[in-house]
């Protein structure tokens, strides 16, 4: 089952904070294990507005619910806006210069970058692995925040028992 719900700024701030907590505590397990994450996600959440690009689209939220008795592999998001053509964004390859880049930074500094920079990384690195094919175990649920345009569509490609399908069309409600 997918489910796509148009969301309010709060929520997709939560979504963010908790996919950016888990990356940043991966990265940085040492400064997470110092200042404990409760103190690390208070400040992703101070901070996180001020780093997210601007808002042009609809905060919406993405529910994957695998209510089967066997595991799901969701290969591809695809998605168009109106009168457009079905098209798959690879944000690995979209990202790979900026993630580069932040980490050449913040190791030629030894770490010692503001927190906004590791947390631009983090939020970087929680986008792109968020953003690909995952799998999906009988009962498992996966919740991902996306900006959805008026009028837009998805489409989700999947595999289950070595067979292939895509989704209908998924329209926000």
């Amino acid at each position: 089952m997918v489910n796509i719900e148009k969301i309010s700024r709060e929520e997709a701030l939560d979504i963010y904070a908790k996919g950016d907590l888990k990356t940043y505590c991966r990265e940085f397990r040492q400064e997470c294990n110092q200042q404990g994450e409760d103190n690390i996600e208070r400040n992703i959440r101070r901070v996180l507005p001020k780093i997210l690009s601007p808002v042009k689209t609809s905060d919406v939220k993405i529910t994957y619910q695998n209510n089967t008795g066997s595991q799901i592999k969701v290969e591809r998001f695809l998605f168009r806006n109106p009168s457009e053509r079905w098209r798959v964004e690879e944000p690995k390859l979209r990202f790979a210069a900026k993630i580069q880049q932040l980490r050449s930074l913040i190791e030629s500094n030894r770490g010692n970058v503001p927190f906004e920079t590791k947390l631009e990384l983090a939020d970087t690195l929680a986008l792109t692995e968020n953003h690909g094919s995952f799998t999906l175990q009988p009962g498992e649920q996966k919740v991902w925040r996306i900006g959805y345009n008026a009028g837009s569509e998805a489409q989700i490609e999947y595999t289950q028992n070595g067979k292939t399908f895509v989704t209908p069309a998924l329209r926000l409600g």
